[in-house]
């Protein structure tokens, strides 16, 4: 026990976490998108950390609790700087790609028809 207690923990899981994929899939539908994400999930986190700080005030008590708590704060507060950085980061990126689609899907609008001379096609007579 001795030795595991005073041991570094290694991460081996990796950083796979589920708001990098919804990050990847905001920044492909544009940034309109991203941003909505971005926002939703800061409001989320603000909405955590109320949470934690209550609890944190009721735990002053309980030390192990109270480190407890205090890393879940910690990683929240991180979750919110990674926002900002997603948000200075991919901006450009959405950006682009929501341009490339606005430009797609221009090129693939069918062509309008136009009235032949003299004919605006308000009156027809059958």
């Amino acid at each position: 026990m001795r030795d595991w207690a005073t041991t570094a923990w290694v991460r081996v899981g990796g950083f796979r976490d589920e708001l990098f994929l919804k990050l990847l899939g905001a920044v492909a539908l544009g940034p309109q998108t991203l941003d909505k994400l971005i926002e939703s999930q800061r409001q989320t986190y603000l909405s955590e950390l109320a949470g934690l700080a209550q609890q944190r005030r009721a735990h002053t008590g309980e030390p192990l609790v109270a480190v407890l708590i205090d890393a879940a704060i910690a990683h929240t507060k991180a979750d919110l700087a990674l926002l900002d950085s997603a948000a200075q980061h991919l901006g450009p990126l959405a950006a682009a790609h929501g341009a490339q689609a606005s430009e797609r899907s221009r090129q693939q609008a069918p062509e309008p028809v136009e009235a032949a001379d003299g004919d605006d096609g308000a009156e027809r007579s059958a």
